[in-house]
């Protein structure tokens, strides 16, 4: 048996039959890899809110609503059929269901804001990410998270440790 060309190298017989072709045609781009890292350090970090306290808070804090027609586009172009957790698609549907019955929509908009923003970026790293040991750093990013918000809360003066919350708990008492 010979071996062809394509635009992908070299092609023999043996790496048709095994889907490496496909595998090489699919891979996921390294610019769509680095927004969903960009994507999951706004949502667990939200660095944009840290930055938009200097000022330009209304652009600033709609970074990520800006950024995911984008992430879902890269998505899109390596859907998988396993991508939507359908339980949560539920907990979304419910919440559109709600939407005409609510007397305050506008808090039932900020909940819906940031279940739609998981939901798609939940399903994004399904497709663009093959492998589980890929997202391994997600889990110390979720443990490094709590130590972030903790130094902002701190320097901020409404952590648990600070003076200042120290004095309204005494006052209180």
């Amino acid at each position: 048996m010979s071996d062809t060309q394509s635009a992908y190298g070299t092609v023999r017989p043996s790496s048709l039959r095994s889907g490496e072709l496909r595998a090489k045609a699919r891979a996921v781009a390294p610019a769509a890899r680095g927004l969903l890292l960009g994507m999951w350090v706004l949502m667990l970090f939200q660095p944009e809110w840290l930055l938009a306290s200097f000022g330009g808070r209304a652009l600033l804090t709609r970074i990520p609503t800006i950024l995911l027609p984008f992430l879902l586009l890269a998505a899109y172009n390596h859907r998988r059929r396993e991508a939507i957790y359908w339980p949560f698609a539920v907990i979304m549907a419910i919440h559109v269901v709600h939407l005409p019955f609510v007397e305050n929509r506008g808090r039932l908009f900020s909940v819906f804001e940031n279940l739609y923003f998981y939901f798609f970026v939940f399903v994004a790293s399904v497709c663009l990410v093959r492998r589980a040991r890929d997202m391994s750093w997600l889990l110390s990013a979720y443990l490094f998270q709590f130590g972030w918000f903790g130094l902002m809360g701190v320097a901020s003066g409404q952590g648990a440790g600070t003076r200042r919350s120290r004095t309204r708990t005494r006052t209180a008492r």
